[in-house]
């Protein structure tokens, strides 16, 4: 399956037939969907291209009917979308809506495409560039035999160096364990990204940055339905072999450029410490503690939790990083759209470079985002445990990934999991800097 975007009028559907060599009749277009949405998917699945894909997607949300699952086209379909996506925010809420989730459709899509192409002026570039799953797995495989390269490199050179040191260095710490960037050339450490559950205010469609806000009933039992999958990560065994190739769900996918993403969920799995981590918001404490341990006793004044897990009563190290609090949207928090957006400050803040607009008494996304890797970056060269899971807010999480993966799309809501989803990352630590594997 191939996707192409662009905007109107610049020639998607002539690249497609000149590309694909179609035929007229092997195109559907959903400008012909009409309100019998069941009758137009059966037309879409079996389709050799689907055009204005984001016209069937609007009379999905007009009839409240989940669109198409992706897997449902042709292997070999090709799927034509208008990006609605620039400009300032629509007024109408299904226009809202239809922006909102038309993205999240397309995510998925890419997600399982084997291409993603992009049309501008009748000149296509390619977002992911053509590739048989043969090519993923290879390349992949290829990125990781480079990281463990390094790693022996950089290992036997400081054996060398201090050959008496080759079981402990002066902390004590094993050699090739996690313990610090310093006693160590290169260091692995696997890292576990979650996104807190939902608020009231989130439900209410209200701005929540710095608001300090508890997770919603329904929140919390979204939460709790998540222990099962995370329950792996509570103790000291996590993951070990990683699976090379494209993966979904929790982990996404692939990174371009070489670096991979794990699975979370692999077979394989053997000891090794654990480190947990929040940003001291309610919420990301309430998710932190029903999905790892009930809390016990409140927090100390060295941010340590007690946490008693089935009969055994010990203390779990539930640390707070304040750096990874999410975005202060100052006078916007607690407030909705529809009470902002005739606000000269709001539309101000919410036209121009979203990135670097200030939010009156709050900040910028570009501030937001170097104060959370640079939180992110001290927990990962200080902390001597071997795995991380970190339990945040989809702000930070996103500038994580883009400063790890600086070759993914500008568009930071297009990476920022969903309620009490996460992203698994292997990152290879020195001296020099953090790099994803």
């Amino acid at each position: 399956m191939d996707l192409i975007i662009g905007g109107m009028y610049q020639g998607k559907t002539e690249y497609a037939i000149q590309k694909y060599h179609l035929a007229p009749h092997e195109i559907y277009s959903c400008a012909e969907v009409t309100d019998n949405l069941q009758a137009a998917e059966e037309q879409m699945a079996k389709a050799r291209c689907v055009d204005h894909l984001e016209l069937y997607l609007l009379e999905c949300i007009r009839a409240e009917r989940k669109p198409l699952d992706p897997s449902a086209y042709r292997k070999d379909a090709v799927l034509i979308c208008e990006d609605i996506f620039c400009g300032i925010v629509p007024v109408a809420p299904v226009e809202r809506r239809w922006r909102e989730e038309t993205g999240r459709y397309l995510q998925e899509v890419s997600r399982q495409a084997a291409r993603v192409v992009r049309v501008i002026c009748g000149i296509w570039t390619e977002i992911i560039p053509e590739q048989t799953a043969e090519d993923v797995s290879v390349s992949a495989q290829a990125a990781t035999e480079k990281a463990e390269e390094i790693i022996s490199t950089e290992n036997k050179e400081a054996e060398k160096t201090a050959p008496e040191k080759k079981t402990e260095d002066k902390a004590g710490f094993k050699k090739g364990t996690s313990a610090s960037v310093e006693n160590s050339a290169c260091v692995s450490k696997k890292i576990l990204l979650i996104r807190h559950g939902s608020t009231k205010m989130s439900e209410a469609h209200m701005y929540c940055g710095s608001s300090d806000s508890s997770l919603s009933a329904g929140g919390k039992a979204a939460i709790e339905a998540l222990r099962g999958r995370y329950a792996q990560f509570a103790g000291d065994s996590l993951w070990a072999d990683f699976p090379a190739g494209r993966g979904r769900g929790l982990t996404t996918a692939s990174c371009k450029g070489g670096s991979v993403l794990a699975d979370p969920f692999s077979e394989h799995a053997q000891k090794a410490s654990t480190a947990f981590y929040t940003s001291g918001m309610k919420r990301a404490n309430e998710t932190m503690t029903i999905l790892f341990g009930e809390e016990t006793s409140e927090r100390s004044d060295q941010s340590i939790c007690q946490v008693e897990q089935g009969e055994e009563s010990h203390q779990k190290m539930y640390k707070v990083e304040p750096g990874l609090k999410e975005i202060d949207l100052g006078a916007f928090e607690g407030r909705t759209y529809e009470e902002l957006k005739h606000d000269p400050a709001y539309q101000a803040w919410s036209s121009g470079d979203n990135e670097n607009n200030i939010c009156p008494g709050g900040e910028s996304a570009a501030q937001m985002k170097r104060r959370a890797w640079a939180a992110f970056e001290r927990i990962v060269r200080s902390e001597e445990a071997e795995q991380i899971v970190m339990v945040i807010h989809g702000g930070p999480i996103t500038a994580v990934l883009m400063q790890l993966m600086p070759n993914l799309s500008d568009n930071r809501f297009r990476w920022q999991p969903d309620y009490g989803g996460s992203w698994l990352l292997e990152v290879l630590v020195d001296r020099e800097g953090i790099i994803c594997r």
